[in-house]
């Protein structure tokens, strides 16, 4: 979710969008070869998520024994099968179906409605979760075929972009916002006032945004910049429904702050990073210099800036994303009840999470292998590993806590306290004060 200053260079433009003029055959080459390239990486997941299947597969100590049948016996579990060239779709599926607030509602919404064409995904989304929660179902798998259009629409291919898609599909179906004036949203903010900031903030965001997606994934968060010349600090306040964490960058940084070195096991090299690491990362104080100084208003000028992205206030379900540019080769340790006091300036009553989902990807990068999913399931509060079509029972939380995960989903333990402090006014807390005044001390 970082956020990256740029200017223009103030003696000349520079224009970084270059075009490549190919004549019709060289287009036509380059068309084929990424068809054929495409064709090869759905074969590829194809393949994979077969062997898992057909295999006692070890995945970091994890073994895969088929489906367990005395827990079909007191729920009913349905996979999802691999209809091809959805490596990570259904693991992304299985997760948002064990998503209490978001199934229910959809279930509610859709039962007896009738088709409304401006809404296509979210029926469809409502098919698939009626199939994978129906009790009367004697299918142990469905075959999510109606979603398999869509990643004709998703431009990058691996697991956060695709939950980035259906999440920001949804919104916009299900948004009941009326998008007219609003007398309240000003223009002319003093981006210097982190109070009014704020307030326009919300007035702009309730405007545009009431949907059940809304309600449970989004959050806020506070970037800062401060001019190193005039010390003036300037506020902005944004909104996101995914937790993006770069690795690359993350491990970078600890081992500049000499926190942690690479460690070694039987099967090679991996690096260690802990979820909270990824949190103290987040919230560090980064010098704004060179070709990337902001302008100042206050000086009319350009400077070099302190920044700063700070969690201001939390939601109920918080996903977080680990981004691996390179390779997966980063063994990320997290638990399975997560605390945020320390990381978030409002509400920090209710900035305590419980896991209920994870999504590990097997293979070398983004672009190829197969994605599983752990979730606790909605009805029995149990663990369960599913991988396309088979669901295996997991007897002890080592399973899921020692997964290495692309995508986690963690839900808030006061799930009413945050939606009725959603409600309330936005006055600034002591702790925002703070760290201010820790923000105002750097030389």
């Amino acid at each position: 979710m970082g956020c990256v200053c740029t200017r223009k260079s103030r003696k000349r433009k520079v224009n970084y969008n270059f075009e490549v003029l190919e004549n019709d055959e060289n287009e036509e080459k380059r068309n084929d070869n990424s068809k054929i390239k495409s064709y090869l990486i759905q074969i590829i997941s194809t393949i994979i998520s077969e062997v898992i299947k057909q295999k006692n597969y070890i995945f970091g100590g994890l073994k895969n024994e088929g489906p367990t049948k005395a827990a079909n016996k007191t729920t009913k579990l349905i996979g999802l099968e691999n209809i091809g060239g959805n490596p990570f779709m259904n693991a992304i599926l299985q997760c948002l179906s064990n998503t209490d607030k978001l199934t229910d509602y959809i279930l509610n919404k859709f039962k007896n409605g009738k088709y409304d064409d401006s809404k296509k995904i979210s029926y469809k989304y409502y098919d698939l979760l009626h199939h994978l929660w129906d009790k009367n179902s004697e299918d142990n798998s469905y075959a999510p075929e109606s979603f398999k259009i869509l990643f004709s629409e998703v431009k990058s291919f691996n697991s956060t972009d695709f939950l980035k898609f259906l999440l920001n599909m949804l919104h916009k179906e299900l948004n009941k916002a009326q998008k007219e004036e609003n007398n309240n949203i000003n223009n002319n903010i003093n981006q210097y006032n982190e109070e009014e900031v704020m307030q326009n903030f919300r007035n702009i965001f309730y405007q545009n945004n009431r949907s059940i997606i809304s309600d449970i994934f989004y959050f806020t968060f506070e970037t800062k910049s401060q001019c190193s010349n005039c010390r003036y600090i300037k506020y902005n306040f944004d909104y996101n429904f995914i937790l993006d964490f770069p690795l690359d960058q993350i491990y970078q940084y600890l081992c500049d702050k000499e926190k942690i070195i690479p460690s070694v096991d039987t099967n090679g090299s991996y690096l260690d990073i802990n979820l909270y690491d990824c949190f103290d990362y987040y919230k560090t104080i980064r010098l704004i210099d060179g070709f990337n100084q902001i302008p100042c208003n206050i000086c009319n000028g350009y400077y070099n800036s302190y920044y700063s992205e700070t969690l201001y206030s939390l939601t109920e379900i918080l996903v977080i994303s680990l981004d691996r540019w390179k390779v997966f080769q980063y063994n990320v340790n997290y638990p399975e009840e997560l605390d945020l006091t320390n990381y978030v300036i409002r509400d920090k009553s209710n900035a305590r999470y419980e896991l209920f989902g994870v999504i590990c990807h097997i293979g070398p990068n983004s672009l190829s292998g197969h994605n599983m999913a752990y979730c606790r399931n909605r009805k029995d509060g149990k663990w369960y590993l599913y991988n396309d079509s088979i669901v295996t029972l997991c007897e002890n939380s080592y399973k899921y806590l020692k997964a290495n995960p692309c995508i986690l989903f963690y839900k808030s333990k006061n799930i009413n306290n945050i939606q009725n402090n959603k409600n309330i006014n936005n006055n600034l807390n002591n702790n925002s004060i703070n760290y201010i005044t820790t923000f105002m001390e750097i030389t």
